[in-house]
């Protein structure tokens, strides 16, 4: 892995856009904590639901019907779109290969009764 320069660290933090891997959430009072673990422990509940392959699709007139909120997956080829799928979800649903360009259509995924995942491909 390449290591990220110091200068955008530095840049990221002097706008506050965001906080180093290393450094703990900010934590104002006790109430605050509570309320930080009960979304951990909700998330967490989230990723544990079955996860079902729905269907795929090459053109729109396939696309599925959107019922629940969608999250879609986009990048370049073989960026690793489908191994995070497959590393939120910790089922392995999802196929992956080292090859460019494996994943041909639009594959929709169903998280329990509560999200739909889109892999796009590259």
């Amino acid at each position: 892995m390449t290591p990220v320069d110091s200068k955008i660290l530095d840049y990221i933090d002097r706008l506050k856009l965001g906080r180093r891997k290393d450094e703990p959430p900010p934590v104002t009072d006790g109430r605050r904590k509570e309320q930080l673990a009960k979304v951990r422990t909700e998330t967490d509940k989230l990723w544990e639901r079955k996860v079902t392959f729905l269907g795929g699709a090459t053109a729109r007139e396939s696309f599925l019907p959107e019922d629940l909120p969608e999250i879609a997956f986009i990048g370049r080829s073989n960026v690793g779109k489908s191994s995070l799928i497959n590393a939120l979800t910790a089922q392995g649903k999802v196929r992956v290969s080292d090859t460019p360009g494996e994943t041909q259509q639009i594959n929709w995924y169903r998280v329990g009764k509560h999200l739909t995942l889109i892999d796009l491909p590259g």
